[in-house]
């Protein structure tokens, strides 16, 4: 099972089982006092199994119940699931390994890679683009909003959560202070 063991970022690919994002929810909560938000992903062909094997440490079963929930019907293509106050915040690919991942903006402190017909060369290069040990999760990339009305804040905040910098540039003098 993996552990973020001091990381703030985890893509696993290929697992049928939700459990090594549980473990590393569990272990972002742990560190939640660097009020630095984790980004968990899972990327694999069809949904895991929301059902935790048995002898789940106790503390995941919480965890388990409240991210199946989550993810109850998910369908094929890119979800993003937020919780712990936007502290966790979970991608989840449902399809073809390798065109999900090209998706993905990267940044990842830890990859995890389970056995399936995905693996070779190509896949090989998209885990090279999206893993980046040692690098921050911030380095998704910078931007500019024009517009800090609501929709102008709302994007802003959707990038700031995925590990974007993100610039707000508005004439008036608070952020949403006007209708979009």
């Amino acid at each position: 099972m993996t552990s973020l063991a001091g990381a703030r970022s985890l893509l696993v690919v290929g697992s049928r089982s939700w459990l090594p994002l549980l473990q590393a929810w569990d272990d972002c909560r742990a560190g939640a006092p660097t009020r630095r938000p984790c980004h968990l992903a899972w990327v694999g062909p069809f949904p895991p199994d929301t059902a935790p094997p048995e002898g789940t440490d106790p503390r995941l079963l919480v965890l388990a119940q409240r991210f199946a929930a989550a993810a109850w019907g998910l369908r094929p293509g890119l979800h993003r699931l937020s919780f712990e106050r936007g502290q966790v915040q979970v991608t989840v690919g449902v399809g073809p390994p390798l065109a999900i991942l090209r998706e993905l903006s990267g940044g990842y402190d830890a990859v995890e890679v389970h056995p399936g017909p995905w693996a070779g060369d190509a896949l090989d290069a998209e885990l090279r683009r999206v893993q980046a040990p040692g690098a921050p999760q911030t380095d998704a990339g910078r931007c500019v909003v024009v517009g800090g009305g609501l929709a102008g804040a709302a994007c802003a905040a959707a990038l700031a959560r995925r590990g974007w910098t993100v610039e707000v540039l508005d004439a008036a003098p608070a952020p949403a202070a006007g209708a979009s």
